[in-house]
């Protein structure tokens, strides 16, 4: 018993010419939400954070995913040249991300500094925690998700010509 599946070799070719023009594309879309997500962060760590914050939302950058990273680790695979990064070099961005605790001042008695332990450097107060790359994600994850399905649907628009 065969199948004879008519169409067969047209469909073979689409295939493969989506094949090569695939990688150039999926590099340059991976790119472009990429940095669109850097710029979405850059916004909204602009808009939590009130006070001025040094460097911090001009070390938010897009890179190359290493192959240490944590994707590497998760899915045990390598990384592909469609792995990016976004994340902030700056080094207080951990303290904005999820909060520190607010170190106190020593008392002063009769004009001295007292010496009582470590419990004079802390407090009950802690800093806010921002997230703001966490609210970024969180924004950007629709937008993300309908891209990719146009992206998807453009390729496959391909195979109907």
């Amino acid at each position: 018993m065969s199948v004879e599946i008519i169409g067969e070799k047209e469909l073979i070719k689409a295939l493969e010419s989506i094949e090569k023009e695939f990688p150039n594309k999926a590099k340059s879309f991976v790119n472009r939400q990429s940095k669109e997500l850097r710029d979405i962060a850059k916004n909204t760590t602009n808009k939590l954070t009130t006070k001025r914050t040094g460097n911090l939302i001009e070390r938010i950058v897009v890179k190359k995913a290493s192959a240490s990273s944590l994707y590497k680790e998760l899915n045990n695979s390598t990384t592909s040249v469609y792995d990016k990064v976004v994340s902030s070099q700056a080094p207080h961005a951990h303290l904005i991300e999820y909060g520190h605790a607010i170190r106190g001042h020593r008392k002063k008695v009769n004009g001295r500094r007292q010496r009582k332990g470590r419990t004079r450097l802390l407090t009950k107060n802690r800093a806010r925690a921002f997230m703001p790359i966490d609210k970024s994600i969180q924004e950007f994850t629709p937008t993300y998700e309908r891209e990719v399905e146009k992206f998807v649907e453009k390729m496959l628009k391909k195979l109907d010509k």
